[in-house]
């Protein structure tokens, strides 16, 4: 064999290597609770977490909030949308139709994130009020679309396939919440994480704003977070935002 075809061989061999897409975790923030995510920024730069940011009612948004998240942006974390006034998306449209919608929750939303700075490429449901039809309304204005799922009765997050993403190039996510109203305990978490490394796939975890405490609302507790982060140096997965899915 000549020296060019071993070349071309271990080109190919190698090159295989560096495109496979490992195992991890993607971590979402939703609503608008920017100094609180902000609080968050050291942590999340030591240990080499990067998360979407889903932004709701930008209009409110300070200049002191908007430079926090140019800030978070630059650091490799995606900013992404949740709604211009944040409404239940199948309420909102029997109301007042489809049209109606996407002018004054989506596009209205969208121009004021673009005029400050921000592409959302990624739209995060508020309520997870995610259907097939407003999925089809949306393909074209977002990249990815996602909505939630509960904790199942058997409180088993290895069963629950929807939370799993297996680099498919599938558009419609969905995630499971782990504030602390959503029941999910460190061990199920550890089990979720653990089928994330074995089965080469992607955790889907979101939640809203951290705190120092245990409290029973959209809230979680930043050793919660902790305790993620640990696992996921543990079993060496990857923390991926919403675009570098595609990229693995």
């Amino acid at each position: 064999m000549n020296l060019f075809a071993i070349a071309m061989i271990a080109l190919l061999l190698f090159g295989c290597k560096q495109t496979e897409k490992s195992a991890g975790i993607w971590l979402s923030f939703d609503d608008r609770s920017i100094d609180e995510w902000y609080t968050l920024r050291n942590l999340m730069k030591t240990n080499k977490v990067f998360v979407t940011f889903f932004v709701t009612q930008p209009d409110s948004l300070t200049a002191d909030e908007v430079d926090k998240l140019k800030k978070l942006q630059l650091d490799g974390h995606e900013i992404g949308f949740h709604g211009n006034m944040h409404v239940l998306s199948e309420h909102y449209i029997k109301e007042n139709g489809y049209r109606r919608y996407l002018k004054d929750e989506i596009d209205s939303g969208l121009k004021t994130m673009n005029a400050l700075g921000f592409s959302c490429t990624s739209f995060a449901y508020p309520y997870g009020a995610k259907f097939w039809c407003t999925d089809l309304i949306l393909s074209s204005k977002f990249d990815y679309l996602r909505g939630v799922v509960p904790l199942n009765k058997e409180k088993d997050l290895t069963t629950i396939d929807e939370i799993f993403y297996s680099f498919n190039k599938v558009k419609s996510l969905y995630a499971i919440s782990f504030d602390s109203n959503s029941g999910i305990s460190n061990k199920m978490l550890k089990e979720g994480i653990s089928r994330a490394k074995e089965k080469n796939e992607v955790l889907m975890l979101y939640a809203h704003s951290p705190t120092k405490s245990d409290q029973k609302n959209y809230s979680f507790s930043t050793e919660t977070l902790k305790f993620i982060i640990d696992q996921a140096t543990a079993n060496n997965l990857t923390f991926y935002t919403t675009k570098t899915l595609a990229s693995g």
